[in-house]
């Protein structure tokens, strides 16, 4: 079975649960009988990529952050597969990586299923900008979809009653890892007794200042606690103004 995923999340994440989830599923599907996993990209600056041998990715700019960046090179790709798609093989199953629908019109008749990690943008829409048209996009392609999986059982009760996608639509499949122990290095720097350990980017859709505030509220009342964080680039002035 031929299945092909599309370039939307590795056009905007370098790191990033979402584009660790495809790359895990690039990597099993190339190791199982009858499975041919297939990416239609040209440009990204993702990390993943590389360590998949099947896979010849250009970079873009990967030195310089500026401005629209992301945007240029979720375009270029966009162009890229619609210019290639009717010259490749037919795939029997089509898996866009996020919710842009720009994909519809080229599909036909091929069946296409849909991930859905969650409902954030439908049920904190306060959070977003009011240029962020992902719960817009969402809809439309779930209401497209052949099947749509979810990532646990909430996230599809969300589905059906924010979306009115029909549960026997929705497949709910847990996410996993493919870490194991001897994975496990000793730490770098001394850690306290009692820490909350916080992984990524630290900016609004992650709640971090709610966070920030919350320790320090439990940290007054009950036992000291500290807060290690892991990636997501420099400390922003307003949030060092909560040390």
């Amino acid at each position: 079975m031929n299945v092909l995923f599309d370039p939307q999340v590795f056009s905007f994440q370098e790191y990033g649960g979402i584009s660790r989830y495809y790359y895990e599923l690039f990597k099993q599907f190339s190791q199982m009988e009858g499975v041919e996993p297939s990416l239609l990209i040209k440009y990204s600056n993702n990390h993943y990529l590389p360590e998949l041998d099947f896979l010849h990715v250009k970079r873009f700019f990967p030195a310089f952050r500026f401005k629209g960046r992301n945007e240029i090179i979720k375009l270029l790709n966009q162009i890229y597969v619609r210019s290639r798609f009717s010259s490749m093989p037919i795939p029997q199953v089509f898996h866009p990586t996020y919710y842009d629908p720009y994909f519809l019109d080229i599909l036909g008749d091929i069946p296409f299923v849909l991930t859905i990690y969650d409902m954030s943008h439908e049920l904190y829409p306060h959070l977003f900008s009011q240029f962020d048209f992902t719960a817009e996009n969402k809809k439309k392609v779930s209401a497209k979809a052949s099947r749509i999986i979810a990532i646990s059982e909430h996230t599809k009760n969300d589905i059906i009653a924010l979306l009115k996608i029909p549960a026997s639509k929705i497949d709910v499949i847990p996410l996993a890892s493919t870490l194991s122990h001897s994975d496990a290095k000793a730490p770098s720097i001394p850690l306290p007794d009692h820490f909350i350990l916080y992984v990524g980017k630290r900016n609004t859709y992650k709640n971090f200042l709610f966070l920030l505030n919350a320790i320090k509220v439990i940290s007054q009342i009950k036992i000291p606690l500290s807060l290690i964080c892991a990636g997501g680039g420099k400390f922003t002035e307003r949030t060092k103004r909560y040390q």
